[in-house]
């Protein structure tokens, strides 16, 4: 079986609000990129040209929670992946210890 030799992925960043789209196209040529939000408004596009593959950060900061669709048209057609951005529960350990012989003077 032949590798697909074209496609997008859409990886999350761990502990951000950002999203990396990963394209990888059959030749280099004009790609579009639009994102539409849960109702299926145009809520982003970009387009790029003379490309044949690229890394995208795709910052969600400030929008709000919920279903979007990155749509990537190249020539070949039209490429789909769905992403879920959702609030981020963060959890940290911290340990705080004095350190000896030194006052006032904490390592964490």
């Amino acid at each position: 079986k032949e590798e697909p030799r074209t496609g997008i992925a859409v990886i999350p960043v761990k502990g951000s609000e950002v999203f990396k789209l990963i394209y990888k196209g059959e030749s280099a040529g004009k790609v579009k990129l639009n994102i539409y939000n849960q109702q299926a408004n145009l809520i982003f596009t970009e387009t790029f040209n003379a490309v044949s593959g690229f890394i995208y950060p795709l910052n969600f900061s400030g929008m709000a929670f919920g279903e979007y669709t990155i749509e990537l048209v190249d020539a070949a057609g039209k490429k789909v992946e769905k992403v879920v951005y959702a609030k981020q529960d963060y959890l940290k350990n911290i340990h705080i210890s004095k350190i000896h012989n030194a006052a006032g003077k904490y390592l964490l």
